[in-house]
This record gives C-alpha cells, sequence and structure tokens, in this order.
C-alpha cells in the first residue's frame, strides 16, 4: 500500500487567503464514564459525549502584519492523497510568530490554532 502524502493547505481570515504549509487536526470527545445496577465488578460502562475538533495551520508571513487575531474567524480546507479531505471554520485561539532568523534574513513564519464550529468534514 502506498503512503500518503500532504497536498493540501489553505485558510482564509477576513476574506484574505493565507498560504498553509503544514497543518494538524487534533479530534477528541468527552467520553462520560457510568455505573448502574447492572454494572459489576466495581465496572463503568462508558459514553461518548460531543465532539471537539482543533486545528493548527502554519505559513510565512507574506505582506507587514500578523494574518490573523486571536478571535477572529478562520475558514479551512486540509487534505492528503488518497481523497481525504477536512474543511470548516472555527474562532483563533492563539497566533504565534516563532523565533525569527535575522542573522540569515530568513522567511518569518507563523501560526496559528483554532477551535473548530462543530466539526471538520
Amino acid at each position: 500500500m502506498p503512503a500518503i502524502s500532504g497536498m493540501l493547505g489553505t485558510a482564509s481570515v477576513g476574506g484574505a487567503s493565507l498560504e498553509v504549509d503544514s497543518w494538524s487536526v487534533d479530534m477528541s470527545c468527552t467520553v462520560h464514564r457510568y455505573a448502574t445496577t447492572a454494572t459489576t465488578d466495581d465496572q463503568t460502562n462508558a459514553l461518548a459525549g460531543r465532539q471537539v475538533h482543533t486545528c493548527h495551520v502554519e505559513g510565512v508571513m507574506a505582506g507587514g502584519s500578523l494574518p490573523a487575531t486571536p478571535g477572529t474567524t478562520i475558514s479551512v480546507a486540509l487534505g492528503v492523497t488518497g481523497g481525504v479531505a477536512l474543511g470548516g471554520q472555527g474562532v483563533v485561539s492563539k497566533v504565534s510568530v516563532p523565533p525569527v532568523d535575522i542573522s540569515e534574513g530568513a522567511p518569518v513564519r507563523w501560526a496559528i490554532d483554532f477551535e473548530v464550529d462543530g466539526i471538520l468534514s
């Protein structure tokens, strides 16, 4: 079976398109543990709660300002080879600029963390 690779990463904030070159997604849900009269031997059952999706996208800064600020809305389309694609929008929770290399004049990077409205699909 061939390996899959990342092939898509776009984001937009306030109508401005951002070039994404790295992304990650965390999908989780709250799991509620409970016991009933039907459970024995100190066992508990599990019940899945609501899903929560968070994303992290990165790219190279273009223009003279940060690509977003906390509290703004971001839309994304993310994908890999093999037909797996995720998209949706959310609210920016954190904007970071990693260490800037001034000795080499390397491109300035940015990173955005956001909470997805609903779930990615």
